[in-house]
């Protein structure tokens, strides 16, 4: 059996499987074309096969073809596996790999053949760049994704591993020149080499089988890593939701999507802001019966500009109005989003009833007396600015009143100031009752007080406002069981005849004021 398997006759049989297995890879590249690497594997066979083809027909063809050529092809073949499967698994470094061995291998042949023939070194060094190939395969075949497996393809890295560690121990035995047919022909039988061969040949008919399976545990991996990605993604979808509901459950404000001018969503707080339940929010035709009546054309223009694309205010202030008819205060922000494929508006509204009472006691502050809770000087320019240019379009006059209490410092010298202070409010609930709507009394500080009359019709009028000032103020004020007397002094100016400006205007009756006071300590 040995004599007739001879290297010659191996490498024909070899010759005749590489071609089988040269078409099943092209068959398999054929109708999985998507599969990127699967058209190397099949070149890389085929490659293989003129290899062992050349090498089966030495003695007959010139050294360079059976020789040199036929293993550069050996080695090519490999360095295109390695290729393909670089390329199935999308890996872009490591070219230098695949070209290296075949030039290695050129250059020490071209020597070792020609310069200085050596069978050993040849068989060794052809030896080492299969083993560094074949580990090269294995490499490229552990595991560089998150599928969690260990390697890519069971079969195929099994086979290019034994491959590995068959031309390693082919080396070694070449190293130590055991079963070597360097004292021999090359073509005379030798046990070592032939059962070689055959565990070469079942190397290589392994490896085969894994590549065309490769794409199919590729797929499985794929499928596996798909399955679980949509696992994860459905969990994280999940927490997601249960986030946003904790968020919105939790939220101090109220939250509202609206579509189509309908609420489609809104969260706990939104139903306690305006008095509905949820159903019935959901229920309404539009969000309209939630806004006062004076807001609802700005709301709903805002709502409209912000759903075509306008530019339209992302926050403001608009009134709301509760179920029960009461209208409170609110800042709401809106913003365009979608909200099951379609257009709609995610709105965040705060109650800011607290906060506009807070900026109005501030306001009253600054501009109301803290004792009396008259107006002061400020509130007063501002109003008598208004009832100037009034007074300028109308052509109407308007009268200025200064008055100083008589006898005051003597009060708080004689009953202390918190008598004083009570005289002040006094004096002042007093006048309050003479205004109309229309006028104005401030206190300027001290004991002097000031009357804004707009609109009126002549003097005649303020004369007679004058008397009964003087009337309010004869009877004394009773204080527990103290009585005070109190009485006062006014100067009247008028627009325009005494004066064009607020300067002018109060300049004139605080003159005239000191002229009365001046003239009742005469008598």
């Amino acid at each position: 059996m040995i004599q007739l398997l001879d290297i010659r006759t191996l490498f024909a049989v070899w010759s005749v499987l590489c071609s089988v297995l040269t078409f099943n890879l092209s068959m398999f590249w054929f109708y999985n074309r998507e599969e990127k690497g699967a058209g190397w594997w099949a070149l890389a066979m085929l490659t293989t096969t003129c290899g062992s083809f050349l090498l089966a027909f030495q003695g007959f063809l010139p050294s360079f073809i059976s020789i040199v050529l036929a293993n550069t092809l050996f080695i090519l073949g490999w360095s295109l596996f390695c290729t393909g499967l670089r390329k199935f698994f999308l890996l872009k470094k490591g070219l230098a790999w695949e070209i290296a061995p075949v030039l290695v291998l050129i250059g020490s042949f071209l020597y070792y053949t020609y310069a200085h023939p050596d069978l050993a070194i040849r068989i060794w060094i052809f030896s080492i760049l299969l083993c560094i190939a074949s580990f090269r395969c294995f490499y490229l075949l552990l595991d560089r994704s998150e599928t969690g497996l260990k390697m890519r393809s069971i079969s195929v890295g099994y086979a290019s591993l034994f491959l590995a560690i068959f031309f390693l121990i082919r080396t070694v035995l070449t190293f130590f020149d055991i079963g070597t047919p360097q004292a021999q022909s090359f073509l005379s039988p030798n046990v070592v080499t032939v059962i070689m061969m055959f565990i070469l040949i079942g190397g290589y008919v392994s490896l085969t089988i894994g590549l065309i399976s490769l794409p199919g545990q590729q797929s499985r991996n794929k499928l596996h890593v798909t399955t679980l990605n949509l696992e994860k993604a459905n969990l994280k979808l999940q927490q997601s939701k249960e986030s946003f509901r904790n968020l919105t459950d939790n939220a101090v404000e109220g939250i509202a999507v609206v579509q189509n001018k309908r609420l489609v969503y809104l969260n706990p707080r939104m139903c306690e802001m305006t008095g509905y339940d949820k159903d019935s929010l959901l229920n309404l035709e539009s969000f309209l019966p939630l806004i006062a009546a004076e807001a609802r054309e700005t709301m709903m223009t805002n709502y409209l500009k912000r759903l075509g694309g306008e530019a339209a205010p992302n926050r403001y202030e608009s009134l709301f109005l509760k179920r029960d008819g009461t209208i409170y205060p609110i800042e709401l922000t809106g913003v365009l989003i979608s909200w099951n494929g379609s257009p709609a508006t995610l709105n965040i509204v705060s109650d800011i009833s607290e906060r506009k009472a807070a900026e109005e006691k501030v306001r009253f502050m600054a501009l109301h007396d803290n004792l009396t809770g008259l107006p002061n000087r400020y509130l007063l320019q501002e109003r008598l600015e208004r009832a100037l240019s009034m007074a300028r379009r109308t052509k109407q006059p308007l009268a200025l009143l200064f008055m100083d209490l008589n006898g005051f410092k003597q009060v708080n010298d004689t009953h202390g100031h918190d008598v004083g202070d009570m005289l002040l409010k006094g004096v002042a609930d007093r006048l309050q009752t003479l205004m109309r709507d229309s006028d104005t009394l401030a206190r300027m500080g001290g004991d002097e007080f000031v009357l804004l009359l707009p609109q009126i019709n002549g003097r005649s009028g303020v004369d007679i406002l004058m008397s009964r000032i003087d009337e309010s103020l004869r009877p004394p004020f009773q204080f527990g069981s103290l009585k005070v007397q109190s009485s006062a002094s006014v100067g009247c100016a008028l627009y325009p005849e005494h004066g064009n400006t607020e300067e002018e205007l109060l300049s004139a009756a605080d003159k005239k004021m000191y002229n009365v006071k001046h003239l009742k300590r005469k008598f």
